[in-house]
């Protein structure tokens, strides 16, 4: 309603990267305590899968589905950086 009916289909778009925006924070967050620990290698495999599963999707979705595509791409990303750093967290 902000931007008038040409921005509408967008707002689907902001809803599928919400959750990366938030899983993106959540692990940058992690990260920088454990970086403070000197605990950079598990961070680091984190987010270099993160980043190869970002990459991956990106490629498969952006071409068939355009910035929807990036959005999923991107929520991927952060999604499985923040788990895989979870699990290493919690083990």
């Amino acid at each position: 309603f902000l931007y008038g009916k040409e921005f509408a289909q967008s707002s689907h778009t902001l809803q599928i990267l919400l959750p990366g925006i938030v899983s993106g924070v959540l692990f940058q967050f992690l990260a920088v305590g454990a970086v403070a620990k000197g605990q950079i290698v598990p961070v680091v495999i984190a987010a270099g899968l993160g980043l190869l599963a970002n990459v991956m999707a990106a490629y498969l979705l952006v071409p068939v589905r355009g910035a929807t595509g990036a959005a999923i791409a991107v929520t991927t990303g952060y999604g499985l950086s923040l788990a895989l750093y979870a699990l290493y967290v919690c083990r």
